[in-house]
């Protein structure tokens, strides 16, 4: 879920929604995890509220991993790509290590394989 929230009314309106949110979990007997649950804070307008499911209160944090890319509070991706360069290096050197006929050719071959 996502929402700009500026002002009291918009911490208000988040906060009943993630309640309807919780009824209807209740109400269809399909329980959240709540410590899968966190909060990012974005933006210097934010008011940095605490929320709450149920009666868990959601963690906040200042990076999370969502469908495999890593976001910041400051919507930089710095993480990610350093995330996405050692993994490169890493097989580059697991090729190095293991490939005794390194052509370019091999290397760019097995390298997209990897």
């Amino acid at each position: 879920m996502c929402k700009n929230v500026g002002r009291l009314e918009d911490v208000i309106g988040l906060q009943n929604d993630l309640n309807n949110l919780y009824k209807w979990s209740i109400d269809w007997q399909m329980q959240f995890n709540v410590d899968k649950f966190s909060v990012i804070h974005i933006g210097n307008k934010n008011l940095n509220n605490t929320y709450k499911l149920g009666n868990s209160n959601l963690r906040s944090s200042d990076k999370e991993r969502d469908l495999g890319v890593i976001v910041d509070s400051g919507l930089k991706f710095a993480d990610q790509c350093n995330k996405v360069v050692k993994e490169a290096y890493s097989t580059l050197g697991l090729i190095k290590r293991t490939i005794k006929f390194k052509s370019k050719n091999n290397i760019l071959r097995l390298y997209i394989k990897l």
